[in-house]
């Protein structure tokens, strides 16, 4: 799928079905159902054999196995839960900084360029 914003960005959308997903994601079929449940996850597609995620909610997933293996946690599907949403969370925080950031440098430069 491909969106088309009113400035010109075009961002590609990768849809992922749910086998898929869990075997890049490391999680059973079951987890996945239960974490769609709780609201963690949030596929496209009304029923099981339909559903598709998108390559950002994978990403997150596997984000968040690395550092599970990495660290040698043990997390339950809560913990898995809450560590989704933190660093869900997270990204969204660097984004919108990365952007005022972008959009102060944007300022810097036109009143740089009405004082010459």
């Amino acid at each position: 799928m491909t969106i088309k914003t009113s400035s010109a960005i075009t961002v590609d959308i990768t849809s992922i079905r749910v086998t898929e997903f869990a075997s890049l994601s490391n999680l059973s079929p079951q987890e996945i159902a239960e974490l769609v449940e709780i609201g963690v996850l949030i596929p496209s597609g009304e029923s099981p054999t339909d559903w598709a995620f998108n390559d950002q909610t994978l990403m997150l997933m596997r984000r968040l196995r690395r550092l599970e293996a990495d660290f040698e946690l043990e997390m339950d599907l809560k913990t898995l839960a809450l560590s989704y949403r933190l660093i869900e969370r997270i990204q969204e925080l660097e984004s919108h900084l990365h952007e005022t950031q972008f959009h102060a440098r944007l300022s810097q430069e036109e009143m740089a360029s009405l004082k010459s």
